[in-house]
């Protein structure tokens, strides 16, 4: 994966959550302040939600995906 593709999901707007696929994980990112990314641009550090971190070498993200749009109510 390339930085600007993940650097233009973070900052998206509204933004919408996304996973990262990595080394066999799925990673989810539900907030832009969840990220991390290293000042080389080769690390990228995600905080969980519930605690944690997921510790990412960008070589090894292999795809993103974006989580699929909430659908919206009309008045009826």
């Amino acid at each position: 994966m390339d930085i600007k593709t993940l650097q233009d999901a973070l900052h998206q707007a509204p933004f919408r959550p996304f996973n990262l696929h990595a080394d066999g994980r799925i990673v989810r990112v539900q907030h832009p302040e969840q990220v991390f990314i290293t000042p080389d641009k080769t690390t990228v550090i995600v905080a969980g939600m519930e605690g944690g971190l997921a510790i990412l070498d960008l070589d090894h993200i292999s795809s993103l995906s974006m989580a699929p749009k909430r659908g919206g109510k009309t008045a009826a």
